[in-house]
């Protein structure tokens, strides 16, 4: 197969795939079982939240300037604290559960139905960071 229609047959096939935007408020939360419908799902309610906050930290982590060899120890340090830092998506304290934290999400959900027309995604990440900010 030629180059060209290698790259025309992935364009075709990332065409067809669902994004992570086109999932919206409403399908999460029929989804997580907040509104009635044949797509309950607990499971992918949860892999859904926990897929998108990974994929935000390690937007963030990829973007942040990473330690070199030739830094200093203290340097070092600093550098990997502050990747760590930024790129929480949000901060939840010890002892919060995967339970807790689905919780949230589905209050933000239930409290905000004339926003579902927004990616889900606006709504796992505010809801998560409003509940547990790290700003304090």
């Amino acid at each position: 197969m030629s180059r060209i229609r290698r790259i025309a047959f992935a364009f075709i096939l990332a065409s067809w795939c669902p994004t992570a935007s086109s999932i919206t408020g409403e399908a999460l939360a029929e989804i997580c079982g907040v509104t009635q419908g044949p797509g309950r799902n607990e499971d992918a309610c949860w892999s859904y939240i926990v897929g998108l906050v990974d994929g935000v930290a390690w937007g963030r982590m990829r973007t942040e300037e990473m330690p070199k060899p030739e830094d200093s120890p203290l340097a070092k340090e600093i550098k990997l604290e502050l990747v760590k830092a930024r790129s929480r998506v949000y901060c939840p304290p010890n002892g919060v559960t995967s339970e807790q934290e689905l919780a949230v999400v589905k209050k933000r959900l239930r409290d905000n139905p004339t926003e579902w027309h927004m990616p889900a995604a606006f709504h796992v990440v505010n809801a998560l960071r409003t509940a547990f900010s790290c700003l304090k």
